[in-house]
Parts: structure tokens; sequence; C-alpha cells
């Protein structure tokens, strides 16, 4: 279970006790205790409540993803999608069509090359960003 491994590494990384933490999300410490052993699973609003406490999201601590990101920046991440529509309509790109490069007939293969260099560039630039801030 990938739940009791991430729980205990975060609440490590933070320094604070199991003691803590319950306090946080208002639990016993032997629940912690329990959630980390992986003998005992919170409810749903338990799991909401650490994930808040400690920043990250569900999915990450149920181990959906390995994104730490947490749900308060869901909101960042919304505005993005939209930066990123709002670019593909003043660029004339459909939407439907973005990700199909025959779509884009008036680029060549260099053009596709060096599109895709250059996305394997700008998400490398936020994933390094990312790993910089967990």
């Amino acid at each position: 279970m990938v739940l009791n491994i991430r729980l205990k590494q975060l609440r490590n990384e933070r320094k604070i006790t199991q003691s803590e933490l319950g306090r946080k999300v208002n639990v016993t410490k032997s629940s912690i205790s329990g959630y980390e052993n992986g003998t005992r699973t919170p409810d749903t609003e338990t799991l909401l409540d650490l994930a808040n406490a400690l920043d990250v999201s569900v999915d990450y601590l149920l181990g959906r993803t390995d994104y730490r990101i947490p749900i308060t920046n869901s909101k960042d991440a919304m505005d993005t999608l939209d930066e990123i529509n709002n670019l593909l309509e003043d660029y004339e790109i459909e939407e439907s069509g973005f990700f199909d490069p025959s779509s884009w007939k008036i680029m060549n293969e260099d053009d596709v090359r060096e599109l895709e260099n250059y996305f394997k560039y700008i998400t490398g630039k936020a994933k390094e960003r990312e790993r910089q801030s967990e």
C-alpha cells in the first residue's frame, strides 16, 4: 500500500510527530501510527485532511500520481490550461487537431522536430521546477 509509505515519508520530511499530525487532522496518534503501518485506513474526510495538512493531493497520497501538487494549486493548473487554449486560439490552431500533426500540413518535417524539441524543453523546465519545489 502506497498510502502508508507516503504518509510516513511526508510526515518525516516535515519533521512532525504522529501526535502533531493527528492533532492537525483530528485523529489520535495511534490512528496515524495505524495508517503508517498499513493496519488502518483513513476515511475519506480524514484522507482529505491529511492531504491538506501535508500540502499534497489525495492522488499523491494514494499513489495515483507521483506529483505532489496539492489540491489548492488546481486553480493555477486551470489558469495554465486556459492560457494554452488562448494561445491555440490566437494561432488559429483548432484544439481538436492540436495533437494531430497531419492537421499542421503547412509544417515540414524539420518544423515538427523543432516543435517537438520545444515541447520537451518547456515540459522539462516545468518538471524541474516541480522537483525543486518538493
